[in-house]
């Protein structure tokens, strides 16, 4: 079991080998072959710090500062803000509805459609930042005809995923899911 875990290292984590491990010792136990592994295997030791911060808040700093200089990264920028002042990632950030956002009470509501698992479905509260850079983007939203609860905050370029000329927002966005998206 030692020679794997050292083996496996080189490629992935502690977290991934030890959960690897486990799922074979329950498939052994289920075949009452497990008392061979149980004595010799000793667990790897797991980061319990978490992740750490990708960026120096000076390298931050820059980053956001380089950012907002450029018209062309606006939508970015913006999302990225939030990004950095939530939890959230980019998937979720891409899935946001209008549904989902309630500036008054400063709180964006993650559902399961936007998150891979229910543990992920919360309440993110909005901090000063995030309530500025998502007013943005909500007010680009609308510009690009975004009314409906169930309209994407960030809705897709259609040019950039089909060859059809129509649009539903007449600016070329489609703004909500059909059947099969999510």
């Amino acid at each position: 079991m030692k020679v794997y875990q050292l083996r496996r290292l080189d490629r992935v984590g502690p977290r991934t080998i030890n959960l690897e491990i486990k799922v074979r010792r329950m498939i052994l136990k289920s075949a009452r072959l497990g008392g061979r592994i149980a004595d010799e295997y000793k667990a790897l030791a797991e980061n319990r710090r978490g992740p750490g911060r990708a960026l120096t808040p000076e390298q931050e700093r820059t980053l956001f500062e380089t950012a907002s200089r450029n018209a062309r990264w606006e939508l970015v920028f913006y999302a990225g803000l939030i990004a950095a002042n939530t939890t959230m990632c980019g998937c979720e950030i891409k899935g946001l509805k209008l549904a989902d956002v309630d500036l008054l009470e400063r709180v964006i509501r993650i559902r399961r459609a936007a998150s891979k698992t229910d543990a992920g479905c919360r309440v993110i509260p909005l901090n000063a930042q995030a309530a500025w850079a998502l007013t943005r983007l909500l007010e680009r939203a609308q510009h690009l005809g975004v009314t409906q609860p169930d309209h994407f905050i960030l809705p897709a370029f259609r040019y950039r995923h089909t060859k059809e000329g129509d649009s539903e927002g007449g600016l070329g966005y489609r703004l909500g899911a059909r059947r099969g998206d999510r």
